[in-house]
């Protein structure tokens, strides 16, 4: 019995050296075939193995890999390898075309000391026009308030009442009232046109006008009073047509006004006056 077991394993170590010559002598020839048996090789080694009764520690040996396995593993390998450089720069490039967002200017400091003192100054400008208009305001309801309350009838005043109320409008005229002046003369001459006062109130009703440096609404009031019969303020209204023309910058006008002044009333108190202020001309 323990001959044949002798025989059996010196058998198997012949053929083991057998296997072992042959796979030496054919593993270049075979390395990169694709048909090499390996796998009967492998078999034939476990079934010795398992008739000795020796079990191998060893995993199973993986099968060869063909040209064809290998060719797609090296292809798979470069493909990652491109995707992993092209990642950086399809980040790169997503990065750079991102939109730039503006960058806020920053206002120097001496530009915005600037800014500030324009605001101030439109402030004070804004202040000054609001003022004004507030003491226009107050000029205008003071003459409105200060207005006499009027109305006269054609013939409804007594001579007596007459005279009172040219004294009155004679009152603002002095003190400088001359919108109120000039409403209450008119109201006069309205209410008797032929009171011996009337010719005197549109006098003063181009003085008024004079006063306000409006000397055209002065002109015609002054051209007005010699329409009165027996007046006593022609000479008066004379001069003063030649004034008006000489300071609205009508001289030659003007001193023609003041040469029929001294033709006309060679008598008048004005005629010194006028021959100064023609020879000042």
């Amino acid at each position: 019995m323990k001959f044949w077991k002798s025989l059996i394993f010196f058998l198997s170590i012949m053929v083991l050296l057998s296997l072992t010559i042959n796979c030496a002598g054919s593993k270049n020839e075979f390395a990169d075939d694709e048909f090499a048996p390996a796998k009967d090789d492998q078999k034939e080694m476990d079934d010795i193995e398992a008739l000795l009764g020796i079990k191998s520690d060893n995993p199973p040996a993986q099968p060869a890999k063909t040209k064809k396995a290998k060719a797609e593993e090296d292809t798979e390998k470069l493909n990652l390898l491109d995707t992993q450089e092209l990642a950086p720069q399809q980040e790169n490039s997503m990065i750079a075309a991102r939109p730039v967002e503006p960058q806020q200017e920053t206002v120097a400091p001496a530009k915005l000391k600037e800014l500030e003192e324009q605001v101030k100054q439109k402030d004070r400008q804004i202040s000054n026009l609001q003022n004004t208009i507030q003491s226009q305001q107050d000029e205008i309801n003071q003459l409105q308030k200060s207005s006499p309350k009027t109305t006269f009838a054609t013939g409804s005043l007594s001579p007596v009442e007459y005279e009172q109320n040219y004294q009155t409008a004679r009152s603002a005229f002095q003190n400088r009232e001359f919108d109120s002046a000039i409403q209450m003369f008119e109201s006069l001459i309205a209410a008797d046109a032929s009171n011996k006062l009337a010719e005197n109130a549109q006098y003063w009703i181009g003085e008024s006008y004079f006063a306000k440096r409006k000397y055209d609404a002065a002109i015609l009031s002054f051209e007005k009073v010699t329409t009165f019969n027996g007046s006593n303020k022609k000479d008066d209204a004379q001069f003063m047509l030649g004034r008006c023309y000489v300071l609205k910058g009508n001289k030659q006008q003007g001193v023609e006004e003041l040469n029929r002044l001294i033709t006309d009333y060679p008598d008048s108190e004005y005629v010194p006056r006028a021959q100064k202020l023609i020879s000042g001309l």
